[in-house]
């Protein structure tokens, strides 16, 4: 991207393209109210181009007993950034379908939703975190 398309970018006057690549898509299913046993009715599902960063990591690891009768424990916890053009809407009570390049389909829930602006106060991308 040139100078000039970033700073027609950041001054919201070039509105077509996102300021980064958003090669991947995700679903956002939100729905559209709850039955008696608290599963979705009728869900919607909106497809949105995205940035999806995903990875895990190694958390906790401890080990207990003596010997031969040691344990060794640990806790994989993964996580994923997602990043969208502009203002995307989504909420806390959206639920998050990925596929990923090998055909794996992974769930999240939000967990923090982050709007970076430019100086003027448009929005610029939404990240999401889960």
């Amino acid at each position: 991207m040139s100078r000039y398309q970033l700073d027609e970018a950041l001054n919201g006057r070039w509105c077509n393209v996102a300021i980064i690549p958003l090669k991947q898509t995700v679903t956002i299913i939100r729905p559209q109210g709850v039955d008696e046993y608290g599963r979705a009715i009728n869900p919607l599902r909106i497809p949105l181009k995205c940035r999806f960063e995903e990875g895990s990591k190694i958390v906790k690891r401890f080990s207990s007993g003596t010997g031969a009768n040691q344990t060794m424990s640990e806790e994989v916890v993964s996580n994923a950034q997602i990043t969208f053009d502009k203002f995307a809407e989504i909420n806390y009570t959206d639920t998050i379908e990925h596929v990923n390049e090998i055909g794996i389909t992974s769930i999240y829930s939000p967990l923090k939703i982050e709007r970076l602006r430019n100086i003027a106060g448009k929005p610029l991308l939404t990240e999401v975190y889960v």
